[in-house]
């Protein structure tokens, strides 16, 4: 019996696709320079919150699912493990790690090039990110 909420990962993950679908008719909107950039800004926020939000609730998978209750309360320790569990195929983990890396790159926003290089994995993680969730809630 799964007894994880998985609310929250579902509207991060809906709303990071409505996003996405709205950035991906960009070039056919007539849009100012400035609200493309911002539909572009939307869509790195929340690929970041839907990946911060993935990695809890494996964290939470893990504990209710497979009984682990010493977790790192950090994304990359916490892939490895859901790795050694079977929850992740070895592709997978690889991608994960990736992700880390472009949403941290993302959230310092201390170069808006690393932040927009974000977007060219967006579709990426939508598609990960369904996979781990269906695996985890068994829906499809």
């Amino acid at each position: 019996m799964n007894k994880t909420d998985y609310k929250n990962l579902e509207k991060s993950l809906g709303e990071l696709k409505e996003q996405y679908e709205i950035f991906l008719t960009l070039d056919e909107q007539d849009l100012s320079e400035v609200n493309k950039k911002a539909v572009k800004i939307s869509v790195i926020k929340c690929f970041e919150i839907c990946y911060d939000s993935l990695w809890k609730h494996i964290k939470r998978y893990l504990k209710e699912q497979d009984g682990l209750v010493e977790l790192k309360n950090s994304p990359i320790p916490l892939f490895r493990n859901a790795h050694e569990n079977l929850l992740l195929d070895k592709e997978m983990h690889k991608r994960l790690v990736q992700y880390n890396k472009i949403r941290n790159d993302a959230a310092q926003y201390c170069s808006i090039e690393k932040a927009m290089a974000a977007l060219d994995k967006v579709e990426d993680f939508i598609h990960d990110a369904t996979e781990i969730y269906e695996t985890m809630t068994q829906e499809e």
